[in-house]
């Protein structure tokens, strides 16, 4: 069972931003369903066993969940994920909450929590905030000594997803400009932000630059 939700913010995401908010979840992590209408576990790349949305809690390998418990952990996670922005201003915009719930969903709420992102969000900038974002744009495998485009950085072997182009982790750069320009109201409403989802999933390199199709 949900704990009572206090704090107001969180409130927002657990009511009139559910919606959206478990929308762009979705939309980013996929639903874990199979043709045989059930989410199975899963090893992520970094060997955790997950299923449906991207949850790790609780996970049993071997054990197959239905699309009813999936919507249930679904709601149950973005609650918990949401927990980081219990010192946001009452104030911070319903599109600017969209971001960093999806931010805090993918970095986890400890790594959103001590981000830069968040303490300019709390010091009530979310246009500072989306700026911080771009510095999210690493992934790191100490395997990839000497591959092309990875680099000794701070004792660890990282890729920079935000390379145009790249074949790497393009869509953890696509998903973090859809969160920076969320976040900056770039895209309008919560709704908009979300309606934008699929053009950002489209974006292109071109000229040495990502480009993101107007329609």
């Amino acid at each position: 069972m949900s704990r009572p939700v206090r704090n107001k913010i969180i409130a927002r995401v657990m009511g009139s931003l559910f919606a959206v908010a478990a929308g762009t979840v979705v939309y980013h992590e996929g639903t874990g369903i199979g043709k045989d209408g059930l989410a199975h576990p899963y090893l992520d790349s970094a060997s955790v066993w997950t299923i449906c949305s991207g949850d790790t809690s609780g996970v049993v390998p071997g054990r197959a969940e239905t699309p009813a418990q999936c919507q249930a952990r679904l709601r149950k996670s973005i609650e918990e994920h949401a927990q980081a922005l219990s010192g946001l201003p009452e104030r911070t915009p319903d599109y600017a909450v969209l971001a960093a719930v999806d931010f805090a969903y993918h970095v986890g709420v400890y790594g959103a929590k001590s981000s830069t992102t968040f303490k300019l969000l709390e010091a009530g900038d979310p246009t500072g905030a989306a700026a911080a974002i771009g510095s999210w744009k690493y992934i790191t495998d100490d395997s990839k000594r000497g591959k092309p485009g990875w680099s000794f950085i701070n004792g660890h072997y990282r890729y920079d997803c935000s390379t145009p182009g790249n074949k790497v982790c393009s869509g953890i750069w696509k998903r973090r400009m859809w969160q920076m320009d969320t976040m900056a109201g770039k895209l309008g409403s919560a709704q908009d932000a979300e309606a934008a989802l699929a053009r950002y999933d489209r974006a292109y390199a071109e000229g040495g630059h990502w480009v993101i199709p107007d329609k």
